[in-house]
This record gives structure tokens, C-alpha cells and sequence, in this order.
């Protein structure tokens, strides 16, 4: 028994990786090409790019592991059963839970690994991105500048550029000025560039216009210049004071926040991302443990379980859209917090107890019609 058991438990942890693997490929490549114009146009470097995209790898995996223990589970146990490795399995007198317990165990490690991930990994992988996202966009603005758009560089500070020049140069610029107002300002030039002094960032400006609104006068006023520079000091900030988002905070971080009071409105949602946090590793084994109650218990015919597998994928996918579905309502109603642990928690008590009770295999209802049609001939 225990030979059968370290076999199958090879053939799904194995599966399981190549599975994971490809999905993370796919999922990055399509990432990938929306991000290649910033390297090829816009002057990042390509190991930066790597860098930052491996930062992203921690939540991809939360996605991707219960969907690839899913998968696995079900090819696995799929080709065991075309081959009639389990039917041999059965008539050695095994129950079902001694043959659903390699999926079990997978689950189980893929729960462990999936727990490391939510409680550090992805903290701190995705505290590090937004950290360099914050750099880049305030060290490198243009970089992150679309031409023909408006850009959003700075509370109040909208830029409008027309052309991207070489060296970083903007052809076309039109910049607007909100952060007073009462005198809202507009600068358009024929070309300019944005650049990172020690004062902050600046915008520097060649040949144009300032065109200001004294609102409280009723006056307009037009200044016009060769070369300007303009304080967008506003785009900067204080990266060591910026507020954390909740996939940046660690489990402590999100119970008891020293930044957010309870009456402030994101507070609710960073308790609902520290319980999210909790229920996260307990979907593969949940998934696993369905599947397996499903495939392993259902009746069984030679011509194969495309019924059993489609319900154990849809009941699966019930669990993960419930999941996600419970998650995003949480933090606007914290009475879904529970239904959050009971859209895992029972699946997974209800097909473990399934597993357990003992019952006599019966054939599928199309070998009780053929065996029917038998009879009557």
C-alpha cells in the first residue's frame, strides 16, 4: 500500500508543478506583451522588467495553485481509471479514502506552501513592487507618460504630451495646475521633459504660454516664456509615509493598523484582507478534497466519469467564485467574513466525512442499461 501511495503522490506533485508552471507562463506572457513598449520605447531596463515581474509571481500563484491542483487531480485520477490502475486498486480491498489520500496529501502541501505565500511572500513581494512602482513614477515621470492622453502625474498636476522625443524629450506639452483652486493655472510649450532634481521633481518647458484664472478677482493673465521650470513637487510625496494598500500589509498589519482608525472606510476592508488571508490556503485542499469525494465515490463504468468530472469542476469552481465573491463583499459587509470561512470550511468538512463513509461501489446508470438490454435479449 504504501508503494501505491508514494506512486500516485509522485504522479500529482509532479503534474502539479509542469501544470503550474505553464499557467505561469501563459499568465506572464500575456502580462509581458502589455509591458514590452516600456522597454523597447521607453528606455527601462530589461532585467528591471524581470525583476518587477517576478515580484508579481507570489499573487499569480495564489490565483493559479487551486486551479492547477484541480487539474491535476482530475487527469490524474482520470488516467488512473482509463487504465483500470484503480479498479486493480479497489479489488486489493482499498476504500476510498485510502485512495483518495495522495490527492489529500498534495492538497495539503500545496495549502502549506500557499499559507507561507499569503502570510509573507506576498506582503512583501508586493510591498517591494509598488515601492520601485512608486520610484519609477516619480523618479522617471516620463516613462509612464502616454502620448495623446492626459496623465494624472501629481494630485492637481495633469500633463498632456502630443510626442515622445529622444533622451526623453516631449514634443507638444500641455500641462494643467489645479492644486490652487482659486488660480488654476494652464502651461502649454513646444517641448519640454520632466527631471528629478534634489528639490524634487521639475518640469521644464521651451517656448510657450502660462495662461492663469484668478477666480476670486474674475481676471485672466497670460505670461509668456522661452524656457520655464515648474515645481511638481506634489508628485513626490513621502514614499516611507504612504498609505499601504492591504496585499502590502503583513497579518499584524492588517488587525491592527496603527495608520487606519475604525472609523475610517478602508479599515473594514483591511480586516476583510487579513481573514482572506486565512481562508487563501485552505482552497487547494478544499478543491482536492471535493474532487476526490466526487471521482471516488461516484459509480463507476468502463466508458469513463465525464460526468463526475464535470461535476467536481463545476462544484470546484462554485468554491473559488464563492471565495472571491465573499472577499470582495467583506469589506463592505463584515457579516460576509463568516460566509467567507463557511464557503471553504463546509465543502471541505462535507466531502472529507463523504470520503470516509464506507459504501459498496455501484455501477453508473449506462452499465445498468446496457445490463438491462442484456437481460431482455
Amino acid at each position: 500500500m504504501r508503494t501505491l501511495f508514494r506512486y500516485i503522490t509522485k504522479q500529482l506533485l509532479f503534474i502539479t508543478l509542469i501544470s503550474t508552471a505553464i499557467l505561469c507562463m501563459i499568465f506572464w506572457l500575456a502580462r509581458a506583451s502589455t509591458l514590452l513598449d516600456f522597454i523597447l520605447n521607453r528606455g527601462l531596463d530589461f532585467g528591471f522588467f524581470l525583476y518587477m515581474s517576478m515580484l508579481i509571481l507570489p499573487r499569480l500563484l495564489l490565483i493559479l495553485l487551486p486551479i492547477a491542483t484541480i487539474a491535476t487531480i482530475l487527469f490524474a485520477y482520470y488516467r488512473l481509471q482509463t487504465d483500470s490502475e484503480l479498479v486493480v486498486m479497489r479489488t486489493a480491498g482499498m476504500s476510498a479514502y485510502a485512495l483518495a489520500k495522495p490527492g489529500l496529501v498534495v492538497g495539503g502541501i500545496i495549502s502549506i506552501f500557499m499559507t507561507i505565500l499569503t502570510l509573507y511572500l506576498l506582503p512583501a513581494s508586493y510591498r517591494e513592487f509598488k515601492d520601485q512602482e512608486f520610484l519609477i513614477r516619480h523618479q522617471f515621470g516620463t516613462v509612464f507618460l502616454q502620448e495623446g492622453s492626459f496623465n494624472t502625474i501629481a494630485p492637481g498636476v495633469t500633463v498632456f504630451v502630443h510626442k515622445r522625443g529622444a533622451d526623453q524629450e516631449l514634443h507638444g506639452i500641455m500641462l494643467h495646475d489645479n492644486r490652487d483652486p482659486e488660480k488654476p493655472q494652464t502651461w502649454l510649450a513646444e517641448r519640454g521633459a520632466l527631471v528629478t532634481t534634489e528639490e524634487g521633481p521639475r518640469a521644464v518647458l521651451v517656448k510657450g504660454n502660462r495662461q492663469q484664472v484668478d477666480r476670486v478677482r474674475g481676471k485672466f493673465s497670460m505670461l509668456l516664456f522661452d524656457q520655464t521650470t515648474l515645481d511638481v513637487g506634489g508628485a513626490t510625496g513621502n514614499n516611507a509615509n504612504r498609505w499601504r494598500e492591504p496585499r502590502e500589509r503583513y497579518l499584524n498589519e492588517l488587525f491592527n493598523p496603527t495608520d487606519t482608525r475604525p472609523s475610517e472606510p478602508y479599515y473594514a476592508d483591511l480586516i476583510a484582507e487579513g481573514h482572506s488571508r486565512i481562508v487563501q490556503p485552505l482552497l487547494p485542499i478544499t478543491c482536492a478534497t471535493v474532487a476526490l469525494a466526487i471521482l471516488l465515490t461516484g459509480s463507476y463504468s468502463r466508458r469513463g466519469q465525464a460526468v463526475d468530472i464535470l461535476k467536481a469542476i463545476g462544484l470546484t469552481v462554485l468554491i473559488l467564485v464563492a471565495s472571491l465573491g465573499t472577499r470582495s463583499l467583506a469589506g463592505k459587509q463584515p457579516i460576509m467574513i463568516y460566509m467567507m470561512y463557511a464557503s471553504v470550511v463546509l465543502p471541505f468538512l462535507i466531502s472529507f466525512c463523504y470520503l470516509l463513509w464506507p459504501r459498496k461501489l455501484k455501477p453508473s446508470w449506462l452499465a445498468r442499461r446496457a445490463l438491462k438490454q442484456s437481460d431482455l435479449a
